[in-house]
């Protein structure tokens, strides 16, 4: 053997090493890639789940706050109604006690049997 075929040999030998090394280095970036792609589909899959459920969640308390500002919405309209009818009944109830008041004001004088029927035949009531 030549030096020639032994430095051909050996250059041979170094691009085989070379082309095995760097062969088995990406197989080995690969199969860590691989794996890192399988854990990401692992962990979408559970917050898609965990997405979904965060939105079902969240679809029940749009419902919760659509029935609720229904409620508000009936109870605002009541409550009205309610302080329209309080400030009617303490306009009567106000011009109650003024009619009270004016009643207890007046002197009562000692009327006659015949002044009442006179009075009443006035308004249109007889006496019998």
């Amino acid at each position: 053997m030549t030096t020639k075929i032994k430095i051909y040999i050996a250059i041979g030998a170094a691009i085989f090493l070379i082309t095995a090394g760097y062969s088995l280095w990406s197989n080995y970036k690969i199969r860590k890639l691989e794996t890192a792609a399988e854990n990401a589909k692992l962990h979408t899959g559970v917050q898609e789940q965990r997405a979904n459920e965060l939105e079902m969640s969240s679809r029940k308390y749009e419902e919760k706050i659509a029935f609720l500002e229904a409620n508000l919405a009936e109870l605002q309209t009541l409550a009205r109604k309610q302080d329209e009818e309080l400030r009617t009944i303490e306009t009567t109830t106000g011009n109650a006690r003024r009619d009270v008041e004016r009643a207890r004001s007046i002197r009562t004088a000692a009327a006659t049997a015949d002044e009442v029927c006179r009075k009443l035949a006035e308004l249109g009531h007889g006496c019998n």
